[in-house]
């Protein structure tokens, strides 16, 4: 898993369908401090049972949805602008 996500922190940036970064950034507007992003589809169905890894993703001073990665903050952006 260490590997994985050293190479997914080498991204310059993260895309997300459209889709779903709308509802990413309605529950940050809402208040929500951060929304989770997971690198495989978590099986899980109760949070409870959950162990996955995740990555939050939250909004920087300027509104723009970004996530942390490793340490390493970079954009989140629309599959279609």
């Amino acid at each position: 898993m260490e590997q994985i996500i050293a190479t997914h922190a080498m991204q310059p940036f993260f895309v997300v369908e459209n889709e779903s970064y709308d509802r990413m950034m309605a529950k940050l507007k809402d208040g929500q401090p951060f929304v989770k992003s997971f690198i495989y589809h978590c099986p899980h169905k109760s949070k409870k049972e959950c162990q996955c890894h995740f990555f939050k993703n939250y909004l920087d001073k300027n509104g723009n949805i970004v996530r942390n990665v490793a340490g390493q903050v970079k954009p989140v952006l629309k599959l279609y602008a």
